[in-house]
């Protein structure tokens, strides 16, 4: 299922100070999570080499039988498009697509 809502900035790193909310709504969050999870959505399609359209967002990574050479390649991924660090275990703390886009959300404080 897509979400693309193409009016999102995407995701920006969280800023230093914790009180910062400016320009931060909750919908503004919903948006960037649905964007995020279009994201994912593509990378895991790609590294399956499958339709976005086939992609689950509840399903677990390893049941498409993903692996830990996605999992650090989705880190590195990560890690280049928006500019954070992302730790090599996330795919197995936030085993889905909706698990890992509602942490990074959460995480880059948007």
């Amino acid at each position: 299922m897509r979400y693309s809502t193409g009016s999102t900035p995407f995701l920006r790193p969280k800023p230093n100070n914790p009180n910062h909310t400016e320009g931060t709504t909750m919908e503004t969050k919903a948006l960037i999570q649905l964007d995020l999870v279009d994201w994912l959505i593509d990378r895991v399609a790609a590294y399956l080499n499958a339709d976005p359209d086939t992609i689950e967002t509840d399903k677990p990574f390893g049941d498409y039988g993903l692996d830990s050479v996605f999992a650090l390649s989705l880190c590195t991924d990560l890690e280049y498009e928006f500019r954070i660090l992302a730790e090599p275990t996330l795919a197995w703390d936030y085993p889905t697509i909706d698990d890992m886009a509602g942490h990074l959300t959460e995480d880059l404080g948007v």
